[in-house]
């Protein structure tokens, strides 16, 4: 979540890859558009997908990931039209390219994993890392390809 906020307030950031978090900013003005690959499971009990109270002793009231993609869509200009670049069995990814002076939009979901590291060795809670997906390759190849 803290890349969220990051992208809003550093300048100096031009690409972010959020994993398992959603945009909580309230007020968010980036100087410039900021490139972002999201992952996020659907099933993630933490940060639950289409938003609400967590599971865990913060009792936050997470935003959803529709919604946070909604807000960096509009702020990074992208492309309202997603077009699927990855499907692979129990995960998928969408990107919103950029559109004139702006930067893409991209959303990885895994179908399962909770809240975890897609392709990570780690877990936390109870649930695997859905292996269906590597992060940290997916996310290579998106920050190479700015």
């Amino acid at each position: 979540m803290m890349s969220w906020r990051l992208a809003c307030e550093a300048p100096e950031i031009r690409a972010i890859a959020p994993v398992e978090g959603t945009d909580n900013t309230t007020a968010c003005k980036p100087q410039h558009p900021v490139a972002v690959i999201e992952f996020h499971s659907a099933d993630d009990p933490n940060v639950p997908f289409n938003g609400g109270v967590g599971v865990g002793p913060s009792h936050t009231d997470f935003t959803s990931v529709p919604a946070t993609q909604s807000k960096w869509i509009a702020l990074d200009r992208a492309d309202a039209s997603a077009r699927r670049v990855l499907t692979v069995p129990g995960a998928h990814c969408d990107l919103h390219p950029a559109g004139r002076g702006g930067e893409p939009v991209e959303l990885c979901v895994t179908d399962t994993g909770g809240h975890s590291w897609p392709g990570g060795g780690t877990q936390q809670g109870r649930k695997q890392p859905s292996m269906a997906i590597s992060a940290n390759d997916l996310m290579w190849s998106f920050f190479s390809s700015l």
